[in-house]
């Protein structure tokens, strides 16, 4: 028990605090205390007797001992469910199923390394920290190191939320952590895009159906940076072949194939709609998506993610490349506009990115579309 003078308390009737332990601790694993206050130290104290003598006679609530890993992680995968049934309600809250099937992939990897069936109980400091030395001893990339901590500790946070534990353990330990930098690859050169653009352009004329699809889709993204999802999900009401932009609301799962809504954060203000962004293509390229596009009723695209990564991968064969995949075509974007005079905000806009500061607001911005011609001469 620590007894002090408050700070200015000359103006207070009870000047005096004491500061007594309740024995609890928040999330980050911080004691919590109690203040109580009187008119002199030793009327502070006695306050704060009374409140340890109530204390020992109050039967104490034991933590639950019998509840395992396993317990805690299926209270997580509920949240992450939950979050991904509140995307669905609103395209700016919750989870993608995407993220979640991926989040879900990650902690059967953490159980890989630890055992799932392991009590709550002997999880403590000691635990986490040979936990800790086994995960930098295992010979994993920084990258899995990593995510394995994180999402251990994930599960931890889920079993003091849920009251299972009373804190957590790995909040304790700060330094030593696993910790990667994710390597940068550069974008492609224009003259390497310009074969792929030539590769795409054959396919997508004398390959067969599907080939053709994914072609298309690739050709696509290879002029307005959108993403895979985003290409994919594209409907013939998303064309605006009068201003040459395309309209971008919706997304398609590279897991499942089911569409739903982007979370844009980028919004062409004078269109007054939520949640989408207008990116401009090429005049160039109009006579080819309209030609497409007049073919099709709806949906424009039936070919699935995995069928796409293997025309991938057979280009990156093809054309001899080190790296390629369908980010590349974002890269390559963003790069050149930049190159070509675009500033932050066009690309920012242009790749829906959104504003930390403004968080779930939209940047009221317009892609120039100058900037789509420019690009396709860059690859003529």
């Amino acid at each position: 028990m620590k007894v002090s003078r408050i700070a200015g308390g000359k103006k207070r009737t009870k000047p005096w605090r004491a500061r007594v332990s309740t024995g609890e601790r928040n999330s980050s694993g911080y004691l919590i205390y109690k203040n109580f206050f009187g008119a002199t130290a030793t009327e502070a104290r006695e306050e704060a007797q009374k409140f340890l003598a109530a204390q020992i006679l109050k039967p104490q609530i034991k933590t639950p001992t019998s509840k395992t890993l396993r317990d805690a992680a299926d209270e997580l995968i509920e949240d992450w469910h939950t979050a991904e049934r509140l995307r669905i309600e609103n395209p700016n809250k919750g989870l993608n199923a995407d993220t979640v099937t991926r989040n879900k992939q990650w902690l059967d990897a953490v159980f890989r390394f630890v055992n799932p069936s392991i009590r709550l109980s002997k999880i403590d400091k000691l635990f986490v920290r040979r936990l800790l030395n086994d995960i930098h001893k295992s010979g994993f990339s920084d990258s899995k190191k990593t995510r394995i901590w994180r999402y251990f500790s994930q599960v931890i946070d889920s079993a003091v939320m849920s009251d299972y534990m009373d804190f957590n353990p790995c909040k304790a330990f700060k330094k030593h952590l696993p910790d990667y930098k994710a390597t940068k690859v550069k974008a492609l050169d224009a003259p390497t895009m310009k074969k792929v653009f030539k590769y795409l352009l054959e396919l997508h004329d004398k390959g067969m159906s599907l080939e053709s699809e994914a072609a298309l889709v690739f050709i696509i993204e290879c002029f307005t940076a959108v993403r895979w999802g985003e290409a994919a999900a594209l409907t013939v009401a998303d064309f605006d072949f009068e201003n040459n932009y395309i309209r971008i609301n919706k997304t398609k799962s590279v897991q499942t194939g089911i569409i739903s809504k982007t979370k844009s954060s980028q919004l062409r203000m004078s269109h007054g709609e939520d949640g989408e962004r207008y990116v401009p293509f090429p005049k160039g390229l109009e006579h080819l998506f309209r030609e497409y596009v007049s073919t099709k009723k709806h949906a424009l695209f039936a070919v699935s993610y995995s069928y796409c990564a293997e025309i991938q991968a057979r280009i990156k064969k093809d054309l001899g490349l080190e790296t390629f995949n369908t980010k590349s075509f974002r890269k390559f974007v963003s790069t050149n506009y930049r190159k070509l005079g675009a500033d932050v905000k066009d690309t920012q806009a242009l790749l829906g990115h959104k504003d930390a500061d403004t968080q779930d607001d939209y940047i009221t911005y317009d892609v120039p579309t100058q900037f789509a011609d420019d690009l396709l001469k860059t690859l003529n």
